[in-house]
C-alpha cells in the first residue's frame, strides 16, 4: 500500500485532545513569492487585504469567545495563518480548523467573489512539553520579521505580538 500524499498524508497521526497546545499553520491557495518586494508580498498577499483580515481575525475571535480554543499566539501574514492554540472541549481539532476555513470561504465569497481561498487542510503539530512554548510563540510573531515585511515584531498589525507590546 502506498503511503498517503497531500492533504491525507497531512492527517495521518493526527491525535485530538481537549486542553492539548496546539500549534497549526492554514496556508492560501494564492501564495507569494520569496523574491518579491515587502511592499509586493503585502500587496499580493489574499490573507492581508482589507475586509478579508478581518474576517479571518472576527472567525478567531468567534472561536474564542465559544470555547472552541484559547487563542495563545498568532500571525496572519500575506500567504499564510499561524496560530498556537488549546483545544477547548466544544469540538475535535478537526472539526475547529473545518468550521474555521469554512466559514472565512465563505465570508470572504460573499465580500470578494473569491472562491477556495485556503489550501485544503493544515499543518498542525501538539505540543508534547512546555518548554516548546516559548520557542513556538516566538517563531509565529517573529514571521513578519523573517519575511522583511517588518523590522520589529510589535510593528505587524496583524500579530500577537503587537497586542503584546
Amino acid at each position: 500500500m502506498l503511503p498517503p500524499i497531500g492533504y491525507q498524508a497531512l492527517r495521518k497521526g493526527r491525535v485530538s485532545e481537549a486542553g492539548r497546545l496546539y500549534f497549526v499553520t492554514k496556508k492560501a491557495r494564492e501564495r507569494v513569492q520569496k523574491e518579491w518586494t515587502a511592499a509586493q508580498k503585502v500587496d499580493g498577499g489574499v490573507l492581508i487585504q482589507p475586509g478579508i483580515s478581518d474576517i479571518i481575525m472576527d472567525a478567531l475571535d468567534w472561536l474564542q469567545q465559544n470555547n472552541y480554543i484559547t487563542l495563545l499566539a498568532y500571525c496572519l501574514m500575506p500567504d499564510h495563518l499561524h496560530l498556537l492554540f488549546q483545544l477547548g472541549e466544544v469540538a475535535t481539532l478537526e472539526k475547529v480548523m473545518h468550521r474555521f476555513g469554512s466559514f472565512t470561504g465563505h465570508e470572504i465569497f460573499k465580500q470578494t467573489g473569491q472562491t477556495k481561498i485556503w489550501f485544503d487542510g493544515y499543518h498542525d503539530h501538539a505540543l508534547r512539553a512546555e518548554d516548546e512554548l516559548e520557542n513556538i510563540v516566538n517563531y509565529i510573531e517573529y514571521n513578519p520579521v523573517r519575511a522583511g515585511l517588518v523590522a520589529e515584531t510589535q510593528h505587524w498589525p496583524l500579530s500577537s505580538a503587537r497586542q503584546a507590546k
